[in-house]
């Protein structure tokens, strides 16, 4: 439910999501705006989306982890702890043969489980995005004037003409 206002988050909120996911930033794709798609959590202002929804994010993100770790520990036949993940496969950590991707895990479907707890977003020592300098995301439309935003919504001219004159 959240847009870009010019903060930036457009790059900094999937920073936060490829940290805890253990993917490339490039691998996740921001859907803003569209509450027919998002949860609506009552708009965009007040620079509130990276210190409120951030920090939501993080958890959603470190839950889907734990979520895909369990699955590739019973696909995989081992136990968690013994699963490491880079750039979004999972695998053996004493025999790195033995792995399996998240693509393979969700099969491009909703993934239903309950968690016995809620998984820890990681802490800054293992962050490995967060912190780090990228190319905003919407720098090319910001820069060429093609970034749109509300005050860039036109109503019909018929609409426009009758706010600004009352019918007599």
């Amino acid at each position: 439910g959240k847009i870009e206002m010019g903060q930036g988050v457009i790059t900094s909120l999937p920073q936060m999501l490829a940290d805890e996911l253990d993917v490339a930033v490039d691998a996740i794709n921001m859907v803003m705006g569209d509450t027919d798609r998002c949860p609506f959590d009552q708009g965009t202002w007040g620079s509130l989306t990276t210190r409120v929804f951030g920090p939501e994010l993080r958890a959603a993100g470190a839950q889907a982890r734990a979520v895909l770790l369990e699955l590739a520990s019973e696909r995989l036949g081992l136990p968690v702890e013994r699963l490491a993940v880079r750039d979004g496969v999972v695998f053996d950590s004493t025999d790195q043969s033995h792995k399996v991707t998240y693509a393979e895990l969700s099969k491009g479907q909703a993934i239903l489980r309950d968690m016995q707890s809620p998984a820890a977003p990681k802490t800054a020592p293992d962050y490995k995005v967060m912190g780090t300098s990228l190319k905003r995301r919407d720098a090319l439309d910001k820069v060429t004037g093609k970034a749109q935003y509300a005050a860039d919504i036109k109503l019909p001219g018929m609409l426009y003409a009758r706010i600004l004159r009352p019918p007599a």
